[in-house]
């Protein structure tokens, strides 16, 4: 049975101890129904037949006895003439009754040996009216109390049938009805007992194994909620490790960025003064056709000129080294995001894309910059010997126009350089955004995975309580090793019917 209510829902278990007991009742109810049918149809037949017949002899005693005391009363010599008058209608009235009410028990079917006792009443009856006939016409006290004898023997005649009838046969069938009634009654309540013993002991039995198995159950999933609690705070745990863990690299990282920021910022200033160098020397190129024009005379302004572009290819020169600088630190920053990057995982691997990107544009920097200081090398040679030709500017005239081509060519070169400069700066500054916004929700991704820690910690706590409520209720609720006896108190007694 454990086994086939292991197989059943928590529902169809309790239905199963409800279904048994009700099956019980319906048996008991049906049992007694059919048990009580019976009785009722002993109880109308007694009630019918029986009864009425004895009422009938109890009231035809009566009438007689009734008339009996009047008969006396009337005879009496103390009786007054209206007590007299007074008793001899009162005997007329209960002497007619007993012949009426005898008229309808004669009417009644005879009991077996009722037939013979029967057929001695109306004699006696009639013996009985005779007498008290001749005690109205007696004249004397001599002749009223021989009469008056006689008719108490006749009176007592009548009385013996009726005694006869009800002691031996009528009575003795009412008391046999009401054995036969009490006894169905006690049998009936006898069996309901014992079918309803069995039956709650047949529904404790399947209860007892209903709620073991239920509690079982429980005890099962109580474990598994104990189990799951366990785990739920043991990833809770690592989970807000690893979020902490995260937000501090992501705190890292958005310095990194920042850092990156500020040196694409430098960066993005050294190429303005680029440009603004750049600019000067478009002028100084400019300036220089105009003195290949009037080289002669003024020769002394050509002098100063390219002592004036000796200084700005030293400063140029400066900044190729403050460049040169930049370029190895974004080198160095790139390089950092990098391995930071590789630190973050899956979170960082568009950080590292950018790092790379950030590491080209300082390579290709570096490239710029030594290529700007091998022209600005060209220039300052070009420039020695224009100081030690000046005294030649007029026979290298041409010589200057070459050069002035020359210069130009540079010019355009430094500025395409310079556009693409400031077109990686701009990259790059976007890209550091980039950078800075994603490693902010990388920290609020951080912030929440932490709250979400703490949450199902909470949760995994409340889940243990849950498991603890449910371990002692079914503690209190776990059944004794079998069903308790169901006693039920002894059947009373039916009273006989009386």
């Amino acid at each position: 049975m454990s086994k086939l209510l292991d197989n059943l829902t928590i529902r169809s278990r309790v239905l199963a101890v409800v279904g048994s007991l009700l099956a019980v009742l319906v048996v008991v109810v049906a049992m007694a129904t059919v048990s009580l049918r019976g009785t009722s149809r002993d109880v109308d037949a007694l009630a019918e037949d029986i009864t009425p017949s004895v009422m009938l002899l109890l009231n035809i005693d009566r009438d007689a006895y009734q008339a009996q005391l009047a008969l006396e009363r009337a005879v009496d010599p103390v009786s007054t003439e209206p007590t007299v008058e007074a008793a001899w209608a009162s005997f007329d009235e209960n002497s007619a009754q007993v012949a009426e009410r005898w008229a309808q028990f004669a009417a009644t079917s005879p009991e077996p040996g009722e037939a013979a006792i029967r057929q001695q009443f109306m004699p006696a009856y009639d013996a009985w009216i005779a007498t008290a006939g001749e005690l109205a016409d007696a004249t004397t006290m001599l002749e009223r109390g021989s009469i008056g004898m006689t008719s108490d023997t006749r009176f007592e005649e009548m009385r013996a049938v009726i005694d006869d009838i009800s002691s031996n046969i009528r009575e003795p069938l009412v008391d046999t009805a009401s054995h036969d009634v009490a006894d169905q009654i006690d049998s009936l309540v006898t069996a309901n007992l014992v079918l309803l013993v069995v039956g709650l002991a047949v529904g404790g039995v399947v209860a007892f194994f209903a709620v073991r198995s239920i509690v079982g159950g429980v005890r099962s999933a109580v474990a598994a909620i104990d189990r799951s609690s366990i785990g739920l705070s043991a990833v809770s745990s690592q989970v807000g490790a690893s979020a902490e863990e995260t937000a501090a690299q992501s705190g890292v990282v958005s310095s990194s960025a920042e850092e990156v920021s500020v040196s694409v910022s430098t960066v993005a200033t050294a190429v303005e003064e680029m440009t603004s160098s750049i600019g000067e020397i478009a002028q100084n190129a400019a300036e220089a056709t105009r003195v290949s024009q009037e080289a002669v005379d003024v020769a002394g302004s050509t002098n100063a000129t390219v002592a004036e572009l000796g200084d700005s290819s030293a400063q140029i020169g400066q900044v190729i080294e403050v460049i040169t600088s930049i370029a190895e630190q974004t080198n160095l920053l790139a390089l950092n995001a990098t391995i930071e990057a590789a630190r973050a995982g899956e979170a960082g691997k568009g950080f590292a894309v950018v790092a790379n990107e950030v590491k080209d544009l300082a390579k290709q920097t570096a490239d710029a910059t030594e290529e700007i200081g091998s022209r600005i090398a060209a220039i300052q040679r070009d420039s020695g010997e224009a100081v030690t030709a000046i005294e030649r500017i007029q026979e290298v005239i041409a010589r200057v126009a070459d050069l002035q081509t020359t210069i130009a060519s540079a010019v355009e070169e430094q500025t395409a350089t310079t556009n693409e400069i400031s077109r990686n700066v701009t990259e790059a500054a976007r890209g550091a955004g980039e950078i800075a916004e994603n490693i902010s929700g990388v920290a609020q991704a951080a912030q929440s995975t932490s709250e979400g820690a703490v949450a199902t910690q909470q949760a995994a706590d409340e889940l243990q309580k849950v498991a603890g409520q449910l371990r002692k209720l079914v503690e209190r609720q776990r059944p004794t090793d079998g069903p308790k006896s169901l006693r039920s108190p002894a059947p009373t007694a039916v009273p006989a019917f009386s």
